[in-house]
């Protein structure tokens, strides 16, 4: 916490006054002012060997040495900046975690294949909300799927409010595929 801003976190209870010397979680704007800091600190390693999400902070490798190094340097930044592990949430060394709905290991990011089946599981639709479901399940993995957007349009073209929903082959096809 900046230390002009800790008297912004005044508390009064029956025992005196409080005031934060962290940012505590609860306040307005806290979990996107922490994101923010998070991925400031790591912006020079980010998409090179890990990805950050809100305070999730994943480091891969394509060897075991590379990613002791990457590791350290993440602990190093992190005791810079006084930023504290939960070290029960924390797992190191594994070979394969699933991570935002993706497997990370040595070859990198693919969907977790249980996502994979409940697209695949969905029932075709007749309301613009389960349409809106489908966009949704499908988008974690639009990374993975050349030209995504454009193979989605026609199911996209039945969220829009000036469309009659009307399920057409074209939507049909595009949902199996």
């Amino acid at each position: 916490m900046v230390p002009d801003d800790v008297k912004k976190t005044i508390i009064i209870t029956k025992s005196g006054l409080h005031e934060w010397n962290i940012m505590p979680f609860g306040l307005k704007n806290t979990i996107s002012t922490f994101s923010k800091t998070i991925a400031d600190i790591f912006k020079e390693w980010t998409n090179q060997f890990m990805k950050v999400f809100v305070d999730d902070v994943n480091i891969h490798n394509g060897t075991w040495s590379e990613h002791l190094c990457h590791i350290r340097l993440v602990l190093q930044k992190l005791t810079k900046v006084n930023i504290k592990l939960n070290l029960g949430k924390c797992c190191f060394g594994s070979k394969s975690i699933t991570f935002l709905g993706h497997i990370v290991d040595c070859a990198g990011f693919q969907p977790d294949p249980r996502k994979i089946v409940v697209v695949q599981n969905f029932p075709t639709t007749n309301t613009t909300t389960n349409v809106r479901a489908i966009l949704g399940l499908t988008r974690y993995c639009r990374r993975f799927i050349d030209g995504c957007a454009k193979i989605v349009e026609p199911l996209f073209a039945l969220t829009k409010k000036e469309c009659k929903f009307f399920w057409t082959p074209i939507c049909q096809t595009t949902f199996v595929h």
